[in-house]
């Protein structure tokens, strides 16, 4: 990304990083581009390498700033005796995968390079999503720290967890920029466990979601940060150290835990870790990538990747003339986390439409956890879960027990189904009347758990609301079992969940037990009806694990 089109807020008009504008620095135009030298007329056509070396291409797809120096091995490796023809296209992990969205899904193997140097661990999610893992040919032909551009002193918070946590923080897209990427996984390098991570994620993607599908793009170079500004952007050690020359007021900044290390490894797109289809001359692309790690290991090599501010595949510091910050290292992070992180990353920006209808039934004024009520649990949950969303997320909320609603109906509507930055009747925003409706719900105990006749009535109107740009999902939160003699049979529900679920305009029924007498068993089923899930959430923050894990599922 060079000195990088990192997003900046301009704006603050709520609480949490829904307070930040973040920049779309994703360029679908350029994502396709990369494509260019594989589909043209059918033909292959070469961008880069030398035209008298006549072997078989090698397809070489190169983080932007490694361009050149890639070039450079593909006009050496062409002039050798028994010559390899380097094929050389740079693009960003996101061009990657935004070129790849844009073929049919029966091309996409085949378009893949045969040798990747990506700007952003997100690599492997896009491999991922192709049933490769990749194999690592080179851990890394170039390094460089991540930190956090500001515009003061010790802007950065005491840990990376809490910088995921800082309205001040400012991402871009984690697939176009590795220092996001970086800043979104750096938590796992401290020792904190992947669930509380992916509950700070849970708001920050949902916010990044929210800007992407407004349209808004309000884009800044991280050397324009004035002096005494506090935001947080990402950035690596070389973005840092040219952006620094045309801004004095620029201040590198990382939580005391230490900086993580972004690389760029040569990877073998079209296989699986380990596997090796051949040595030498059996294995063409293997070969290419022993000659490419040959090259990059030279001292002329190494000496070039320092002169553009970028560490060698040791991570040993800049020299002293380069005008580096100071820099302690974190270690680096678990790979299945990481790539867990950030493959949830992208599916929690999907906007979220959600209907959540919640248990009012006498046993609700039973004590759970921490000597609260689990009326109070469930207050303290759905509180939590609207700290969440930004502005455009839907969000509707029922209160359900025997005999809650007029004319014998086990449910009650207390908000509709709007954007949270809707106008309510009344005045104010929707988020607000949601906020004063879920204090409302202690005063609506009653009767028993009329659970059966309230989830089909509740799937039924999140159906007919449904928005194809959402991903639209029931969330039912219970402290029981179906305990109304009147409702329809367990079987009864099934089928008709089953008749009204469709696959190709899905609600989905997440189903959240908050005592251990729910009966997660039934809650399963209905579940599993509409292809959703059911979980046992102990803690009302554990409501934001939920909700992360269940969008997940739309697969």
């Amino acid at each position: 990304m060079g000195t990088n089109s990192h997003a900046r807020a301009t704006s603050r008009t709520g609480a949490g990083l829904r307070n930040t504008a973040i920049a779309v620095t994703t360029a679908v135009v350029a994502g396709v581009g990369w494509l260019g030298w594989q589909v043209v007329s059918n033909e292959q056509v070469p961008v880069a390498g030398a035209a008298s070396c006549e072997a078989d291409p090698i397809t070489v797809t190169v983080a932007p700033v490694l361009e050149e120096l890639m070039e450079q091995a593909a006009d050496h490796l062409a002039a050798r005796a028994g010559c390899i023809n380097l094929e050389v296209t740079d693009a960003t992990v996101a061009q990657v995968q935004d070129g790849l969205d844009e073929l049919e899904e029966q091309d996409r193997d085949a378009a893949l390079p045969d040798l990747w140097v990506p700007s952003s661990p997100a690599w492997r999610t896009v491999l991922q999503r192709l049933d490769y893992t990749g194999r690592v040919e080179v851990p890394a032909l170039a390094t460089s720290p991540v930190g956090l551009a500001s515009g003061r002193d010790g802007a950065a918070p005491a840990s990376w967890l809490e910088t995921l946590a800082s309205d001040q923080l400012v991402m871009s897209d984690p697939s176009a920029d590795g220092a996001s990427a970086h800043a979104l996984t750096a938590a796992l390098s401290e020792g904190v466990a992947l669930g509380e991570v992916q509950n700070k994620v849970v708001p920050m993607a949902q916010t990044f979601g929210e800007r992407v599908t407004s349209g808004v793009e309000v884009t800044t170079n991280a050397d324009e940060l004035l002096a005494g500004e506090s935001w947080l952007v990402p950035i690596t050690e070389r973005d840092f150290v040219i952006a620094r020359r045309g801004n004095e007021a620029l201040r590198w900044s990382a939580p005391a835990t230490g900086s993580p290390m972004l690389s760029y490894p040569l990877v073998a797109s079209r296989a699986q870790t380990g596997m090796t289809m051949g040595t030498g001359s059996l294995d063409p692309v293997r070969a290419a990538a022993d000659e490419i790690a040959e090259f990059f290991a030279t001292d002329a090599v190494l000496d070039e990747i320092t002169d553009t501010y970028l560490r060698g595949p040791d991570g040993a510091p800049l020299p002293d003339e380069a005008g580096p910050p100071a820099v302690e290292l974190l270690d680096e992070a678990s790979a299945p986390e990481a790539d867990a992180v950030l493959r949830n990353f992208q599916v929690l920006t999907v906007p979220s439409s959600l209907l959540a209808v919640i248990d009012a039934s006498e046993s609700m004024n039973l004590v759970a956890a921490g000597g609260q009520t689990r009326m109070d649990f469930a207050v303290n949950a759905a509180l939590t879960a609207l700290d969440a969303f930004p502005g455009h997320a839907r969000i509707g909320m029922w209160a359900f027990s025997t005999d809650q609603g007029r004319a014998g109906k086990d449910w009650v509507e207390l908000a509709p189904l709007r954007r949270l930055d809707a106008p309510a009747d009344g005045g104010g925003k929707h988020l607000k009347f949601l906020r004063e409706q879920s204090n409302v719900l202690p005063t609506l105990i009653r009767g028993g758990t009329g659970l059966y006749d309230t989830v089909l009535a509740g799937y039924s109107q999140a159906m007919r609301d449904y928005n194809e740009n959402y991903y639209n999902t029931l969330v039912i939160l219970t402290d029981g079992a179906n305990d109304d003699p009147s409702s329809i049979s367990l079987q009864t529900l099934l089928k008709e969940l089953r008749s009204m679920h469709d696959p190709a305009s899905p609600v989905r029924i997440v189903a959240v037990g908050i005592s251990q007498e729910a009966d997660m068993a039934a809650l399963g089923k209905m579940a599993e009806a509409t292809s959703g899930g059911a979980f046992l959430a102990e803690q009302p923050q554990d409501i934001l694990t939920v909700l992360a894990t269940s969008l997940l599922t739309r697969g």
